[in-house]
């Protein structure tokens, strides 16, 4: 074989082996390509279900904190009620109902008697033992009689009666409403130790001259 033919041999060889590359090359592509679109068809269907479940819970969750304020909506939580020292577990719930009843003819003049669906004495799970007085929830039947417990509560302190004067009378919030005060009255705090004149208001710590009145969460 002569130079000329040897070359035009290698030539052919070199040719078609470029070819071949070639065609490998562009199925490979396509290949990467067909992966790379398979691959954004799956993150994005992972993300959709993601933002979907993620949704799905902030709903659920905020639908469950809303029957829970309902189902708290005609309790009370009353503190430093005097308890009764009887053993029957009956006689103890009579005083509470009747300690109740005094409370609110004491402090609302006019109206009809407390409409007392029950009271219960609220344990403290971490300290069954302790000896304080327990807090004493009070479910009502009329939300008149609620507001206008809670309203005049605050005259609790200047009634002669010795067993009242130190009764606090509040919401019964659920705990995300406890939380969210807390944070608030840890922010005012901080707030006031600079020097500045704050309230709470509507779930915020502003300035008390753009606030006529401090308020809390409530339900």
């Amino acid at each position: 074989m002569t130079l000329s033919e040897l070359k035009i041999s290698n030539d052919s060889r070199l040719e078609k082996v470029e070819e071949r590359l070639s065609h490998l090359e562009e199925n490979v592509t396509d290949t990467v390509k067909h992966e790379v679109n398979n691959a954004k068809s799956e993150i994005a269907e992972s993300v959709k279900r993601d933002i979907a479940e993620t949704v799905n819970a902030m709903v659920e969750q905020k639908m469950k904190e809303l029957r829970d304020r309902q189902s708290r909506s005609m309790n009370l939580i009353l503190f430093n009620v005097k308890q009764s020292g009887s053993p029957n577990p009956q006689e103890r719930k009579r005083h509470d109902t009747s300690m109740v009843q005094e409370l609110f003819k004491a402090l609302v003049l006019e109206g009809d008697e407390l409409q007392i669906r029950t009271c219960l004495r609220l344990v403290n799970k971490k300290n069954k033992d302790d000896n304080t007085i327990k807090l004493l929830k009070v479910i009502l039947s009329s939300k008149e009689q609620r507001r206008s417990l809670l309203v005049n509560s605050k005259e609790a302190s200047s009634l002669f009666d010795t067993d009242f004067k130190d009764i606090i009378v509040a919401r019964d919030l659920t705990p995300e409403q406890r939380k969210t005060n807390k944070a608030l009255t840890e922010e005012k705090k901080a707030k006031e130790k600079e020097g500045r004149r704050v309230s709470a208001r509507h779930g915020e710590v502003v300035n008390t001259r753009d606030t006529p009145e401090s308020t809390f969460q409530s339900n």
